[in-house]
C-alpha cells in the first residue's frame, strides 16, 4: 500500500510539472486581477512588470497583464524584452524553477514574442543561465534555435562554451546544429572535456 502511495504522489507531482510548464490554468478574471493588486498595492503600469518578473511572481505578472500591462513592452531606460527580464530570476537561488517556468508560461500565453530583438536573445539567455526545462519550454513556446549574439554566437554556441552542457544537448535534441568553423572552434576550446566534445560531435552531424 505504501509502493501504490508513493507511486500515486509521484505521477501527481509530474502532472503537476506539465501543468504549469504548459500554465493550463484559466486566465484570471478582472475582478481576480484587481483584487490581487489591491492586496499586493503594486500600482498597474509597465515600470513595475519588471521587478515581478526578476522575482517570478506569475500571479502579479498575469493580473498586471489582464489589467492592461503589455507583454511585449518595454521601457525606455533598457533594452530587455519582458522574457528576458523573467529569465534573468534564473540566476536567483532562492527561486523555485517552478515559479520561473509558471511565469514564463503566463508570459507566452499572453503573447510574449519569444523571438524579440532585446539584449541578448531569449534563448542564448536561457541557454547560459537556466535549466534545460526552460530552455526546452522557450523552444516550444516558438523560440528559435537560430538566435545570435551580435559576435554571431547561436544559443548552442553559447551553451557549450559556458558550460552549460545539459542546455546544449537540449537543444541538440531540438534541433540545434554546429557550422563546420563553429564546430571546429568548440572542439578546440573543449579539448580534454569528454563530454563536450561528444556533444560538438553530435551537433556537428549532417
Amino acid at each position: 500500500m505504501r509502493i501504490e502511495k508513493i507511486l500515486s504522489a509521484a505521477i501527481l507531482g509530474g502532472a503537476s510539472l506539465l501543468a504549469v510548464a504548459a500554465d493550463t490554468t484559466a486566465r484570471m478574471t478582472r475582478e481576480q486581477a484587481e483584487q490581487l493588486m489591491e492586496q499586493d498595492g503594486t500600482s498597474v503600469m509597465q515600470e513595475n512588470l519588471p521587478v515581478n518578473l526578476f522575482n517570478a511572481k506569475a500571479d502579479i505578472v498575469e493580473a498586471m497583464i489582464v489589467l492592461g500591462v503589455d507583454p511585449n513592452g518595454k521601457l525606455e531606460q533598457t533594452p530587455q524584452t519582458t522574457l528576458e527580464f523573467a529569465l534573468s530570476a534564473c540566476s536567483d537561488t532562492r527561486l523555485a524553477e517552478a515559479d520561473i517556468q509558471r511565469t514564463i508560461a503566463v508570459l507566452l500565453r499572453e503573447g510574449a514574442r519569444p523571438n524579440d530583438t532585446g539584449m541578448m536573445g531569449t534563448l542564448i539567455l536561457a541557454a547560459q543561465q537556466c535549466t534545460p526545462g526552460i530552455v526546452r519550454q522557450l523552444v516550444a513556446g516558438g523560440a528559435k534555435l537560430d538566435q545570435r549574439t551580435p559576435q554571431g554566437y547561436t544559443p548552442l554556441s553559447m551553451a557549450l562554451i559556458v558550460g552549460k552542457l545539459e542546455n546544449a544537448e537540449a537543444l541538440i535534441d531540438a534541433g540545434a546544429r554546429l557550422s563546420a568553423e563553429g564546430a571546429a572552434r568548440l572542439t578546440e576550446m573543449g579539448a580534454g572535456n569528454d563530454r563536450m566534445l561528444a556533444l560538438v560531435k553530435r551537433a556537428s552531424a549532417k
